[in-house]
């Protein structure tokens, strides 16, 4: 199964929009899938998404939804800015601004 996750701020255009994904929990499975899991209404199910890691110098985290689900602006090239046990903090690659925390439920 893997950790779970929810999105604890999801900032684009200085915009926190992470209250969009308040019934959704995020986990990252051992077979490099990312599954969000509707917690509030269960006909709307899961959405399977991909992820990838990769290292150079940072950590580097791509995720991958397909468009037009309800987790679709979720999926980026991110960098790990921050981490501890609790809480990732993930930085868009392209765009310095645009930041999504992950906290561990």
């Amino acid at each position: 199964s893997g950790a779970k996750f929810k999105v604890e701020t999801f900032v684009t255009e200085g915009v926190n929009t992470a209250n969009e994904y308040v019934d959704w929990s995020i986990a990252f499975t051992n077979d490099l899938k990312v599954v969000a899991t509707n917690v509030v209404n269960a006909a709307l199910g899961e959405i399977e998404g991909t992820y990838a890691v990769s290292s150079e110098t940072e950590a580097f985290v791509s995720i991958d939804f397909a468009s037009n689900t309800a987790v679709s602006a979720l999926g980026n090239e991110w960098v790990v800015s921050a981490y501890s046990s609790t809480l990732i903090t993930l930085q868009s690659k392209t765009d310095a601004s645009v930041t999504l925390a992950f906290k561990k439920l």
